[in-house]
């Protein structure tokens, strides 16, 4: 390929080389500068990567200074930058958990002044990140570079082995797929390799490796973890974003792991107030059917969980027996039939359980608290291991005769 430039620009040799394009050292205004020199036929790429230089401006990035088309070549000058690459420094420089940390700062910080232009960079990589001779790290190559405007892309590009599970399947995706990238240089910088990939493997085996999400993590500690599986995150709804990748407590020092960071850490936490909710109002509405329709029930909650994996012999717990208002059938019928749809409703298994005509009642399959003849209780207290019977209830025929009927009866703890 024939190559023209400007007068004013001087060419000297060849420094590197890309999909789409060669770099070359020159010299511009009296500076250094970067001329990459890229093909006609990328004249759509050329203009989008023109487009995005231009606006951009951040210390991250090497300064713009101008492009050219002409009918042999279409070229852009940018500042040169002394240093080495990421991948450079992974293989030569042992970096302690500080010099990591900073490095994934400034990389974070690029990354969401990018994202707040609405821009995905689609190749974050170690190759697209210099470390200056001054120390300050800059996010290099937008050629693939595109303005999202909050908008869902398809296009499949990039380097593989940093190329975010939705992007590698044809999926729709968003920014997050920069912040994939992050997680996977941060795994790099602090364990050496890369979390899925093994030079001995074939491409098909790397695929897979990103399916079954089974990283290695001996090598890394609960906060460096904890950032990793937030960054990298599988689901592209699980992942934080630049802003709060950078407040996480691995980074800033601050917080603890447990709290909510992502839209996905808040939204669990919703869930879970919301089934504690749900739980209390069954509660409630148990309870207040067994007050009304004279069914035996705890007198403190909190001593006892309806289900099977704490069923115990010895769970010590108070009664009570309230009065009934009615023998009649029909109100044992609202009441099954009102249990039953309150916990349908609200998608809650039913503690409660009516058989025989409410001669028993069960909470939990493994518990029976109230019979036709007698209640019997094994080991109420540690302190004392007596059974205690109760005495016949008011549907017995021997009581019939002898009391009246919707008598309070209360058990009381010893």
């Amino acid at each position: 390929m024939e190559i023209s430039f400007d007068f004013d620009l001087k060419v000297y040799q060849q420094i590197g080389h890309g999909a789409f394009s060669q770099v070359f050292l020159g010299e511009y205004d009296s500076k250094k500068v970067a001329i990459k020199v890229m093909d006609p036929i990328y004249l759509d790429q050329f203009k989008k990567e023109v487009e995005i230089l231009e606006s951009i401006h951040h210390q991250s990035f090497a300064q713009y200074f101008y492009s050219k088309e002409t009918e042999n070549s279409l070229y852009i000058v940018q500042e040169y930058l002394e240093g080495k690459t990421l991948t450079q420094f992974i293989k030569t420089v042992q970096m302690e958990e500080t010099h990591i940390k900073q490095i994934i700062i400034e990389l974070l910080d690029s990354v969401s002044y990018l994202h707040s232009q609405d821009i995905i960079h689609r190749d974050i990589k170690p190759d697209n990140i210099i470390i200056t001779t001054e120390g300050q790290l800059k996010l290099i190559d937008f050629g693939l570079s595109s303005h999202s405007e909050s908008k869902l892309s398809y296009d499949k590009c990039g380097t593989l082995l940093f190329m975010a599970p939705e992007m590698i399947f044809k999926q729709p995706y968003l920014k997050s797929v920069d912040i994939w990238s992050c997680g996977i240089i941060a795994y790099q910088l602090i364990n050496k390799k890369h979390p899925f990939w093994d030079p001995s493997e074939s491409t098909s085996t790397f695929v897979q490796r990103v399916q079954q999400f089974s990283p290695n993590f001996q090598e890394m500690n609960e906060y460096q973890k904890s950032f990793f599986l937030k960054c990298a995150a599988y689901s592209p709804e699980a992942r934080m974003n630049a802003n709060q990748a950078l407040q996480h407590p691995w980074l800033s020092g601050k917080g603890e792991l447990w709290q909510p960071i992502t839209m996905a850490d808040m939204k669990k936490l919703f869930d879970n107030k919301m089934k504690t909710l749900q739980t209390i109002k069954a509660l409630l509405m148990i309870k207040f059917l067994c007050q009304k329709f004279g069914t035996i029930i705890p007198n403190e909650f909190s001593n006892y969980e309806f289900n099977d994996s704490t069923a115990d012999t010895n769970t010590n717990f108070k009664l009570k027996l309230v009065r009934s208002s009615s023998r009649n059938p029909s109100f044992i019928k609202q009441v099954r039939s009102t249990s039953t749809i309150f916990f349908e409703s609200n998608n809650l298994p039913s503690p409660i359980r009516f058989t025989h005509n409410n001669k028993r009642v069960s909470i939990s399959p493994n518990k029976t608290m109230l019979h036709s003849e007698s209640i019997q209780f094994s080991q109420i207290a540690k302190r004392n291991t007596q059974v205690i019977k109760l005495p016949p209830l008011s549907n017995s025929p021997v009581l019939k005769k002898q009391r009246k009927s919707n008598l309070n009866f209360r058990l009381k703890q010893y």
